[in-house]
This record gives structure tokens, C-alpha cells and sequence, in this order.
């Protein structure tokens, strides 16, 4: 497959390839791309500001359109190193759905006479005796 390289929506000076690469414009180096957290990231600046932005999110909408409402990137083997145009899809972003229930009051903390008292009254049972010692 030959690397087609598409302006990036929104930020000039940039370029997305279809094998999901990224680099500044008129440049052969590829910007580094950032790892963890799911899919695979690059930093872009836009005037001052730097945003850290999905390259399977830029490579969909140079080669296909704007994202879709509600909608996020996909990889369809499931393999986020793998950023090829013919990979990647728009899926459905899943709703979170919070049931909203009212919080209880938490528990007063234990104290440590509470603690000294409970782990006294164990061992009184555990000699039989009602004595205190642990020979």
C-alpha cells in the first residue's frame, strides 16, 4: 500500500498518512507518538497550546470526514499499533449511565481503644481462662 498524506483538520501545519503516520508539514520525520492508555497519541500545537490528540482520530477524519457525533475511533483487529486507514472504523462512543443515588454517611473512623478492646476480648476467648496472657 503506497503512504497517501492528507492535511490534519484543525491544525495547519501537519499531515496524516493513511498507515497512520504523522508529521509537520514538508518534513520526513514522523512526530513521536505517545504510547499507553489505549490508543496511540501525538502532540500537535496550535498556536500556543499543545493537545495531545488520537492519531486513529486524525487519520479517519483526513481520509473519511469530520467524526461523527456521539461517535469515536475504532481499531477493528483491536491492535492499537496498528493505525492503517483500512483498520480503523467510527464506532459508537458507549454512554455512561450513573445511577444517581444518595450518599450515606460514612462509618465514624475506629478508634484504637475500640481496636485494643476487641483484640483483648479475642484472646480472653481463646484461653479459655479469662486471662489476659498469650503464653
Amino acid at each position: 500500500m503506497d503512504e497517501q498524506w492528507r492535511p490534519v483538520m484543525g491544525y495547519g501545519g501537519y499531515e496524516v498518512s493513511n498507515l497512520g503516520n504523522v508529521r509537520k508539514q514538508g518534513q520526513t520525520k514522523h512526530l513521536k507518538r505517545c504510547t499507553g492508555y489505549g490508543m496511540r497519541r501525538v502532540v500537535l500545537r496550535s498556536g500556543n497550546d499543545f493537545h495531545l490528540i488520537s492519531v486513529a482520530k486524525l487519520v479517519l477524519e483526513a481520509f473519511t470526514g469530520k467524526m461523527p457525533k456521539g461517535m469515536k475511533p475504532s481499531c477493528m483487529d483491536g491492535n492499537y499499533e496498528h493505525l492503517e486507514l483500512t483498520n480503523l472504523c467510527w464506532v459508537v462512543r458507549r454512554q455512561k449511565k450513573y445511577k444517581k443515588t444518595k450518599r450515606q454517611p460514612t462509618k465514624p473512623s475506629t478508634t484504637m481503644e475500640d481496636l485494643i478492646n476487641r483484640h483483648s476480648k479475642y484472646i480472653k476467648k481463646q484461653n479459655g481462662d479469662g486471662s489476659n496472657s498469650t503464653q
